[in-house]
């Protein structure tokens, strides 16, 4: 066959690009239940983080084994809820069951359509619950964890809380003084006489006498 004619060009390149995308499938495909546990890791990490037992950095660190198992052990229920905030379906813990970011997608393809909903909730051992956002952002979407706390619990402030104590005497109600009788209050209102009178003469600056003669230096006395 002829190297340089146009059907060895086409079909060389055909050939190729069909072996290269068979390869890239075939590797997909083995890597896929990897990939999806990484991606479980990692959704469970940063909702752990949202939830306050650790940071995101001692998650990277750990194991996708220990993530799950800390998961596992610290969660309390995890349910989906839809647009109402009724339950309407749950996540199988004992499978550390979640909804992944291309759940979120799904969910907000959802939204625009007019379907039910079905979006995740998370609440933990330690009085934590944490619920996922999904939504359009400048460049692409952006995603993230809400983390919210039990109504018994102090809620979350961004401003230093006031001690107890000190509430509780900010509100109690200080006794009033004891009326005195009218003979004996004693007026502050100012009287006439000691008020200032805009008449009143300057007051007189003494001032002391100089001398008319000065006594001259003999470098400058007339010769």
């Amino acid at each position: 066959m002829n190297t340089n004619s146009n059907l060895y060009t086409v079909i060389y390149t055909s050939v190729v690009c069909v072996l290269v995308a068979a390869i890239l499938a075939f590797v997909s495909q083995a890597l896929a239940p990897r990939q999806e546990a990484n991606e479980k890791a990692e959704t469970i990490s940063q909702i752990l983080t949202a939830a306050r037992f650790a940071d995101k950095s001692e998650w990277d660190s750990k194991g996708n084994d220990a993530i799950l198992s800390f998961y596992k052990e610290n969660v309390e229920k995890a349910w989906l809820v839809n647009a109402q905030g009724e339950e309407n379906g749950t996540l199988d813990i004992s499978k550390a069951e979640i909804v992944t970011v291309a759940g979120l997608k799904k969910q907000n393809y959802a939204i625009k359509d007019g379907s039910e909903l079905s979006l995740p909730v998370y609440r933990f051992k330690n009085g934590i619950t944490v619920v996922p956002i999904y939504g359009a952002g400048l460049w692409g979407p952006v995603w993230g964890y809400i983390k919210t706390s039990r109504p018994s619990r102090a809620p979350i402030s961004t401003t230093k809380a006031r001690p107890r104590a000190w509430a509780e005497r900010s509100r109690t109600i200080l006794p009033s003084a004891p009326s005195l009788p009218a003979t004996s209050r004693i007026s502050t209102a100012p009287t006439a006489r000691s008020l200032p009178s805009s008449k009143a003469a300057p007051p007189k600056i003494k001032r002391e006498k100089m001398s008319r003669t000065t006594r001259l230096t003999p470098s400058l006395a007339p010769r």
